[in-house]
């Protein structure tokens, strides 16, 4: 009796074929993913650095630009700026409040708003409660310094009226990193 050959596959030989397909398409897949995630993870440290350093540059200004330190807790400060007019005492115009915003994770700067009256104040006042009734009453307006701030701690090496220097710590974050970036400045107008 003769055989005669069929050309084709038998059904063992399909399964091992289907398998070996998609065994090599798995490995395929899992060396993009790590590419993807690693591309993505670089692409939020680069995104990260940057803001870091935006927020240094922006506080260590504002902090040598500051005249003093009118109050200051573990995660907000208020300064006096110098302005031109260089007025003996503190106005609305020249308090900047910088505060961090733990449930929003912002970090804010309160300036005086552009219709406020000019006021003037005492440099006995107590600045934290004051800064903060004029930003409940509309008087200091809110602008964002960094979105995704999950902490911002300062150090001084006084308590006001007698700080010179400010040091301070911000943790920043997003969806697969984190950095933390350390500042300090110190009072380059300081009376």
């Amino acid at each position: 009796m003769t055989r005669h050959h069929r050309g084709g596959l038998t059904l063992i030989e399909l399964i091992f074929a289907i398998v070996g397909t998609a065994a090599v398409g798995l490995a395929v897949a899992g060396m993009l993913a790590a590419t993807s995630h690693g591309t993505a993870s670089r692409n939020d440290m680069r995104e990260l650095l940057v803001r870091g350093k935006a927020v240094n540059e922006r506080i260590g200004e504002s902090v040598r630009a500051a005249r003093r330190v009118l109050a200051r807790g573990d995660d907000w400060i208020v300064l006096w700026i110098a302005t031109e007019d260089h007025p003996a005492t503190p106005t609305l115009h020249s308090l900047l409040r910088i505060e961090l915003d733990a449930d929003a994770q912002e970090l804010i700067a309160y300036t005086a708003s552009a219709g406020a009256a000019e006021e003037s104040y005492e440099l006995d006042e107590n600045f934290a409660a004051l800064t903060q009734q004029l930003i409940d009453a509309g008087e200091l307006t809110p602008r964002r310094w960094s979105r995704a701030v999950a902490g911002w701690r300062l150090y001084a090496d006084a308590a006001p009226p007698g700080t010179r220097h400010v040091r301070w710590e911000s943790d920043l974050a997003t969806e697969r990193a984190e950095h933390a970036t350390v500042g300090a400045a110190s009072l380059r107008r300081a009376e």
